[in-house]
């Protein structure tokens, strides 16, 4: 709680600067900190779902924001004020958007500020803090609810074009003054530098930053927010010695090939080790052939061995389903499948197993053997891509190498996806064909540049609706459509 109640203080005297020196919330019937204090009120009290407060959540309300002096004055402000609703969910705080607005016209004059990402991560750490008071309540409806609006500030921050990964040291010096805060953070630097060693909770936001920006992958981005503000709720817990939110860390991945489910394992392997859950930043890939042996007795050992190989970090097991799906006497699958098993309970806290494959056949996987269900309880779902995310991604990699596409191309390429998506056939491969097709028209465009002699940095960097269609053309040729 102490701090909380310090970051919110922090806030609290940023707001009085900036009102001050930089003239925002001007003519207003009350001051911006007042008017902060009493918009984190409001949301706290959404977190609980309920507005009925405990003793140790209404004293945390109280000590952060000064809020009502009793809870059922806390409990009539949830009901007046409709907090519960999708409505006050989706309603960006009027602090966040003064700060936001401080931001933009500082960059007008050239100056870059980090106010509005400021605000947000700590609406982040404070519904975190809010959440690890109280052992006693859902915890696992009320991450959810954190996950879910810290989602919609970003979201803000994004489309307004300010920062979506703060640099904290320099947010920091914004909101310290000289001295102000030196007595408390010599106390802190201790304990600071040692959790420092296994925790590194900026890379943490810069991996989920990256998650985020990627196209699509809407409910897999919720999901991985939603666990990671989970495991920093049990960080605060742990180091208040209180009891850990119980949360399973293997997980399933399921959806059709090209969904991104690797690449989000590799960023998953990262996070966990910056949050001190794993000890290494390890992702060892797999599948049945790393795994199961054609003779008898060599099974338990190959797979023991690839365990031993991801001890400390995380373990991603692709197409795991076929590990279960031979029937016959001479298939080993069942017996990767038992071994494996027993090595996740012997080494609990020193391995993540991810299992990966397509939806129905990972529900066999899991129906066929009792313990596989016990232990992964938690499940992801990637979704197939949409014609406008597969646009996003070719666009994306387009960016990357400095090519642009004209209107005509765009449109192209888009029709191609619509096709792509609504015929859905056997080979379709989602981000791989925006892949695909993005490195077709790369080379149809060197064809047709080829023939002249001089070339602009325009025309070199120029994607047509020609060079699309030719794209198509050749990857129909190749037979891959």
């Amino acid at each position: 709680m102490d701090n909380a109640k310090s970051a919110a203080a922090r806030i609290l005297s940023l707001c009085d600067r900036l009102q001050d020196e930089a003239h925002i919330y001007q003519n207003q019937p009350i001051r911006l900190r007042e008017c902060a204090a009493s918009e984190w009120m409001a949301f706290l009290l959404h977190l609980t779902d309920t507005g009925i407060v405990s003793s140790s959540e209404f004293d945390f309300i109280r000590s952060v924001t000064g809020g009502p002096a009793t809870a059922e004055q806390m409990h009539r402000m949830y009901l007046e004020d409709h907090l519960s609703s999708l409505l006050f969910a989706a309603k960006i705080p009027r602090s966040l958007q003064e700060f936001v607005r401080c931001d933009l016209l500082n960059r007008l004059n050239g100056k870059q500020t980090f106010y509005g990402q400021l605000l947000a991560d700590f609406y982040r750490f404070l519904g975190q803090s809010f959440i690890a008071c109280d052992t006693a309540n859902n915890s696992s409806a009320q991450v959810r609810r954190l996950t879910d609006y810290c989602a919609s500030l970003d979201q803000f921050l994004k489309k307004q074009g300010v920062n979506t990964v703060l640099d904290r040291q320099a947010a920091s010096d914004l909101i310290q003054s000289p001295g102000e805060q030196a007595a408390e953070d010599a106390a802190l630097t201790q304990a600071q530098e040692q959790r420092a060693q296994k925790i590194n909770p900026v890379r943490v936001d810069e991996i989920l930053a990256k998650l985020n920006a990627l196209a699509g992958l809407s409910e897999v981005k919720r999901e991985i927010n939603s666990l990671v503000n989970l495991l920093r709720i049990n960080q605060i817990r742990r180091e208040r010695n209180l009891p850990e939110v119980s949360t399973s860390i293997h997980m399933v991945f399921s959806g059709n090939p090209g969904t991104g489910k690797t690449t989000v394992a590799r960023m998953l392997a990262e996070i966990y080790y910056n949050l001190g859950v794993l000890r290494k930043n390890l992702l060892v890939e797999t599948d049945r052939a790393g795994l199961v042996s054609g003779y008898v007795g060599q099974t338990a050992s190959k797979t023991a061995e690839v365990v031993k190989s991801a001890l400390d970090g995380v373990l991603f097991i692709d197409e795991a389903y076929t590990l279960t799906a031979g029937k016959s006497a001479g298939d080993f699958g069942q017996e990767a499948v038992d071994t494996l098993l027993k090595l996740m309970e012997d080494n609990r806290g020193r391995l993540v197993v991810i299992a990966a494959g397509y939806d129905a056949q990972m529900n066999e996987f899991l129906d066929s053997n009792p313990g596989l269900r016990s232990r992964f309880t938690r499940f992801i779902h990637f979704a197939d891509y949409t014609p406008e995310e597969l646009t996003a991604i070719y666009t994306g990699m387009a960016a990357k190498q400095k090519f642009r596409l004209s209107a005509a191309a765009k449109s192209a390429v888009l029709s191609y996806f619509a096709g792509r998506t609504a015929e859905k056939p056997a080979n379709f491969a989602n981000a791989r064909e925006a892949r695909n097709l993005y490195e077709a028209s790369v080379t149809a465009q060197a064809n047709r540049l080829s023939s002249k002699k001089q070339l602009t940095d325009s025309q070199l960097t120029l994607i047509t609706r020609e060079d699309v269609a030719d794209a198509v053309e050749r990857i129909r040729a190749a037979g891959t459509i």
